[in-house]
């Protein structure tokens, strides 16, 4: 069997212009092992702190609801807390004078916020047979479409933050822990120590 001819190029590297270089190729194993840990293709490990998920929707030009940002540094609630109004609940609608009031329960996703949310609606809104106290987004959007057809939902919600921050501490480490931890991996790794 004869062999096939190769290139001339193939196994030897391009110059560089680096005199320190000395022709071997740079690997990062750690990339190439884990994409998505170093903000590959797939995903990015960790939100910035800066950032908290939530209301992105856009206020319709609504003229009686403020729009309320997340962005701002909200106050935290202790677990089992209730308030009116403003921040976690909309006010002076859909009569000026209406104040909607908020409760939470006591379990907290892993981002922080209260899964036991609450929303109730103000007194001048309760009928006999009509719910007055609501769990969900879907569940309230419901109840504004059946009984408020021209209402602008997003304007609705747009008026308030869902989404209530808990005042307890989560058992999950931060970003850096965890890319501490995994950096300390590897230099074990690397030592033999594992």
């Amino acid at each position: 069997m004869m062999p096939i001819p190769s290139p001339s190029h193939m196994g030897t590297f391009p110059p560089s212009e680096n005199p320190n270089d000395l022709g071997i190729p740079h690997i990062d194993t750690h990339q190439d092992l884990f994409p998505d840990y170093y903000a590959g293709p797939a995903s990015t490990p960790c939100e910035p702190k800066h950032k908290l998920p939530g209301n992105d929707t856009y206020n319709g030009g609504n003229h009686s609801a403020p729009v309320i940002n997340e962005s701002n540094s909200l106050p935290r609630v202790p677990p089992g807390s209730s308030g009116e109004g403003l921040p976690y609940a909309p006010i002076h609608w859909p009569n000026v004078g209406d104040i909607w009031s908020w409760r939470v329960g006591r379990k907290v996703n892993s981002y922080g916020f209260y899964s036991d949310r609450f929303i109730k609606v103000p007194e001048s809104l309760r009928k006999p047979n009509v719910p007055k106290i609501f769990s969900s987004k879907p569940a309230l959007e419901r109840f504004l479409r059946s009984n408020f057809p021209d209402t602008d939902v997003n304007a609705f919600f747009a008026s308030f933050i869902w989404k209530i921050p808990a005042a307890v501490s989560l058992p999950y480490p931060s970003c850096e822990e965890i890319q501490f931890l995994t950096l300390f991996f590897f230099y074990l790794l690397w030592l033999g120590e594992i």
